[in-house]
């Protein structure tokens, strides 16, 4: 069980109160670690971001892309990083994610 922080707001004074609520670690984020097709292409499932929903997969045999800095400039060269949505619009899991599910 994960302990996840809550804010309590008191309206407009400055005083706010965090709290901790426990919360279930959902089934997909055994899924790190696993390699993966996506969109015809091998990835690794690298993270998964609990606030948006989302898988970070990392391409393992493509060609590595520049990653610029805050301000542009090119600082190296990297693998690429996707972030793959577990949830559609209507709240239903994706298919891709199930067949993931399925196989582990």
């Amino acid at each position: 069980m994960t302990l996840v922080p809550t804010r309590v707001d008191y309206g407009c004074t400055a005083a706010t109160d965090f709290t901790m609520t426990p919360i279930e670690s959902p089934p997909f984020a055994n899924l790190i670690g696993r390699t993966v097709i996506y969109n015809s292409c091998q990835f690794r499932i690298i993270d998964y971001i609990a606030d948006d929903r989302a898988l970070i997969l990392r391409a393992l045999k493509s060609q590595a892309s520049i990653q610029i800095d805050q301000f542009g400039n090119a600082t190296r060269r990297v693998q690429q990083t996707i972030s793959v949505p577990v949830l559609s619009g209507d709240e239903q899991l994706l298919p891709e994610i199930i067949d993931w599910l399925e196989q582990s």
